[in-house]
């Protein structure tokens, strides 16, 4: 798995901390100035809004005092990535 750290600048040069890249996706922590923690897809059709208010709908987990925010892709590779999971504990 290609996990790594990295830091990128948001549009107003505020720097962006990902803690963890897997599969295309990113985790980032405290966007909006919290503890909350943010999966976002990378390289995805249309840029995502960090926070509860995206308009992908993302769903939310509390985990202990934090929110873990999942946005959805606007490619729907969720949705591939479920159906090749599926298909692989079909076929052993």
């Amino acid at each position: 798995m290609n996990y790594k750290i990295s830091e990128r600048f948001n549009k107003n040069r505020q720097k962006r901390r990902c803690y963890l890249y897997v599969h295309g996706w990113a985790v980032y922590k405290g966007l909006c100035g919290n503890a909350d923690v943010d999966v976002i897809p990378l390289h995805d059709l249309q840029p995502h809004l960090p926070g509860l208010y995206c308009p992908c709908e993302p769903t939310v987990e509390v985990v202990g005092a934090v929110l873990v925010i999942t946005h959805n892709a606007w490619d729907h590779r969720e949705f591939v990535e479920k159906i090749e999971k599926w298909l692989s504990c079909a076929t052993n």
